[in-house]
C-alpha cells in the first residue's frame, strides 16, 4: 500500500525541475524553482514577497553548490527555515542532489526544519567546538557528519559547520549529545563526511 503524501503549508525551493518533480513525489507541496544557482532580483524579491505571507523552507542539493546559494538566500530573503538532506541519501553516480533521494529522505528532512538566529553571543564557543573534535583532528569530519545527521543540519567543512551550530543557535549540550559517547572519549565516528570531504578539517 502507497504511504500518503503529507500536505505542507510552506513553500519548499528547490534548485531544479527534477528536484521539484522530486519533492511532489514526497509531498503535497508548492515548489519554487531557482532554475539554477543565479539568483536574480526578480527571484530574491518574488521569495521576499513569499516570505511575508508563507513559510519558505530552502532544501538544495547537499554540496558546494548547494551550501552556496543556501547561504546567499538566508542573507537575503528574511525568515527562511532549512531543510537539509544527508549527503548519502541524495547521491547518485557521485553526483548529489535532491532528485536522487527517496520520498521518504525528502520527508524526513521536511520533518526537521532549522530557522536562524543571529541574536546575542554564541550558542557554542570555538574553543568547546574544538575540544568536541569537531575541527583539527583527523576524524573531525566524521563527528560532525554524526553531529549533523542527529540534528538534521546537514554536514559542512570545520568553520562552516561551526557558524551553522550558531545560526541555529545549538548550545553546546545538544552538540554532546548528538556526539553521544565520542564526546567524551574522542574516538572516531562511523560514516562518510558527505561531499565536504576530510580537506574540510583544514579550513
Amino acid at each position: 500500500m502507497t504511504e500518503a503524501k503529507p500536505h505542507l503549508e510552506a513553500v519548499v525551493v528547490v534548485e531544479g525541475r527534477r528536484d521539484a518533480a522530486r519533492v511532489r513525489e514526497a509531498a503535497e507541496v508548492d515548489v519554487f524553482v531557482l532554475g539554477g544557482d543565479a539568483l536574480t532580483p526578480e527571484k530574491i524579491a518574488a521569495l521576499r514577497r513569499l516570505a511575508r505571507v508563507r513559510d519558505v523552507v530552502v532544501l538544495t542539493d547537499p554540496d558546494r553548490v548547494g551550501e552556496k546559494l543556501r547561504r546567499a538566500l538566508d542573507r537575503m530573503v528574511p525568515g527562511l527555515l532549512h531543510a537539509y538532506l544527508p549527503p548519502e541519501a541524495a547521491k547518485k553516480n557521485g553526483r548529489y542532489g535532491v532528485e536522487h533521494a527517496r520520498p521518504e529522505a525528502i520527508r524526513a528532512a521536511l520533518g526537521r526544519l532549522r530557522k536562524a538566529e543571529r541574536k546575542g553571543p554564541p550558542a557554542l564557543s570555538w574553543q568547546a567546538y574544538v575540544a568536541l573534535g569537531l575541527a583539527f583532528q583527523p576524524e573531525a569530519s566524521f563527528r560532525r557528519a554524526r553531529v549533523a545527521a542527529r540534528l538534521g543540519i546537514g554536514p559542512a567543512g570545520a568553520k562552516a559547520f561551526y557558524e551553522r551550530l550558531n545560526l541555529f543557535c545549538i548550545p553546546e549540550a545538544a552538540v554532546r549529545a548528538a556526539l553521544g559517547s565520542d564526546a567524551r572519549e574522542g574516538g572516531p565516528t562511523s560514516g562518510a563526511g558527505g561531499p565536504e570531504g576530510k580537506e574540510a578539517d583544514r579550513r
